[in-house]
């Protein structure tokens, strides 16, 4: 992972990847679908799509 926020005029996620997202006024969960964005949360679009994205980091190891 490059680390950091990565435009959205730059490059996209791959579709159905689960990613953050800057809508200009906050952070959200989203991934792309058919050429939207959409908000985990609510399964609502994302209007206008965001500014930023990042990928989200690696889940932490813990011992069984």
């Amino acid at each position: 992972m490059s680390g950091g926020w990565i435009p959205a005029t730059e490059r996209m996620p791959e579709d159905g990847v689960v990613v953050l997202a800057w809508q200009g006024k906050r952070v959200v969960f989203g991934y792309r679908r058919d050429g939207q964005w959409i908000d985990t949360l609510y399964g609502w679009v994302i209007p206008n799509g965001p500014t930023h994205w990042m990928p989200l980091p690696a889940p932490p190891e813990t011992s069984k």
